[in-house]
């Protein structure tokens, strides 16, 4: 397992309020979330023990965040590689370079003051998030980088084709963030700037 080898190099992973922010993307929290706001507004229009009920219903949403807070945080580990052997590690489960089929870009913050997070999936949906840039410059070391290159040209990095356009050409359309494998390889050289386009990404993002 990846915790026995010592030749695994880790990426920078998004911080906690990414992760966080990440896990409200995941549908049932909303669902969760609906069901505890409906039961506190439900309950002001009972009279018994109001107000015990109140706060026991804020209790269970309270608890809801937390819980999603967690689960946020574990389902987004550091990213590991192995450059001697070809594998990353894609939350905690090691894969071939190859097995890497698609990377999507995302930028959180103003256009001046961004991060930049680069998500690897493969066709098995296992994913992991490097980020590639925060808001101060890289956040990749000479080290890190030259290992996250070594993956992506190892890779099958491919951007999504959709059946009704075979031939692409509106996958920037149909596919919002999603990299070929030379956009992908030069965001990672490159670092752009904060403010400079980001391949896949509209110049306003």
């Amino acid at each position: 397992m990846a915790a026995e080898e010592t030749t695994w190099i880790p990426l920078p992973p998004p911080t906690v309020r990414q992760r966080f922010m990440m896990g409200l993307t995941i549908q049932w929290f909303w669902a969760l979330l609906g069901m505890n706001l409906t039961s506190i507004a439900g309950i002001f229009f009972w009279e018994d023990n109001k107000w015990l009920r109140v706060a026991l219903a804020l209790a269970a949403f309270l608890v809801a965040v937390v819980l999603i807070a967690l689960l946020a945080y574990r389902a987004t580990p550091p990213v590991l590689v192995d450059p001697d052997t070809g594998r990353v590690c894609l939350k905690r489960r090691p894969v071939g370079f190859e097995d890497v089929t698609t990377a999507r870009v995302a930028a959180w913050g103003s256009p001046r003051n961004r991060s930049v997070l680069l998500t690897l999936g493969t066709s098995g949906r296992r994913s992991g998030v490097v980020m590639v840039r925060n808001r101060l410059g890289s956040s990749l070391d000479e080290k890190a980088r030259t290992a996250l290159l070594a993956l992506l040209h190892a890779s099958t990095v491919a951007t999504p084709v959709s059946r009704d356009d075979p031939a692409g050409t509106f996958a920037h359309v149909n596919f919002p963030g999603h990299l070929s494998k030379a956009d992908a390889i030069t965001l990672v050289e490159s670092n752009p700037l904060s403010d400079a386009p980001i391949p896949g990404l509209s110049r306003w993002r």
